[in-house]
């Protein structure tokens, strides 16, 4: 009967260390300047700077403090993640791609196929 007793405590102990390993665990970037929403307000292809939304509508990504970004792009939307670099964010997509995007000048740049899009941060209104 000891034996049983010693077993339960050793369950109940490693339940308990496993709940405090999963809550530790939690990505968070509460406190990051990336958290929020981000327009793309032009786009650039060989030299030329076109409005985003006039050229394919909005462009949208909703960086989130639990590491989700929330991509929408002429009404198609998906969750991705995100996470802070050093040069900006690094977004990586449902797909596995991986995209680094740079900021500069307050506004964060993803280049794709030579392509650049420019995205600054919409105020949050109280």
């Amino acid at each position: 009967m000891q034996k049983c007793g010693f077993r339960k405590t050793i369950g109940w102990c490693m339940a308990v260390i496993c709940l405090f390993c999963l809550s530790g665990c939690t990505t968070t970037y509460k406190n990051s300047p990336y958290v929020g929403t981000w327009i793309s307000t032009t786009t650039k292809s060989e030299n030329t700077t076109f409005s985003t939304n006039d050229l394919i509508g909005e462009y949208r990504m909703v960086l989130q403090e639990n590491g989700d970004a929330v991509v929408s792009c002429s009404g198609e939307e998906e969750t991705d993640t995100w996470k802070p670099t050093d040069q900006g964010v690094k977004l990586r997509l449902i797909n596995g791609t991986e995209y680094t995007m740079f900021l500069e000048d307050s506004r964060l740049i993803l280049e794709i196929q030579n392509v650049k899009f420019t995205f600054e941060k919409r105020q949050q209104t109280q």
